[in-house]
């Protein structure tokens, strides 16, 4: 029951709070998970729980990141946040050209 209680109505206005704050902050752009950033859609943007719900994980902003379907989906039940901090919270990712660093 706690898996379907943390997608209930007040998820989703937070999933969308979430999103629309990105949005306004970096624009359609995925920080990356494994990937360097990249352009998105809006309806390819989703919210990862940083801390899975299955693991406990609440959903409240804090521990939410924005990631496209894609990254949201290669990230799995990690625990790591996108480019190691929420990029929703944090500065701007950097443009993906230039060196890789690896």
């Amino acid at each position: 029951m706690q898996l379907l209680a943390a997608y209930d109505a007040r998820y989703r206005r937070l999933r969308k709070e979430a999103i629309d704050a990105h949005l306004a902050r970096f624009g359609a752009v995925c920080p990356g998970y494994g990937v360097l950033p990249h352009t998105a859609t809006k309806a390819e943007l989703t919210v990862d729980h940083v801390i899975p719900v299955a693991d406990g994980g609440p959903s409240e902003l804090w521990n939410f990141q924005v990631l496209c379907g894609t990254c949201n989906r290669r990230k799995g039940r990690a625990t790591d946040v996108a480019v190691d901090r929420p990029v929703s919270s944090g500065p701007a990712p950097k443009s993906a050209r230039g060196p890789l660093i690896a």
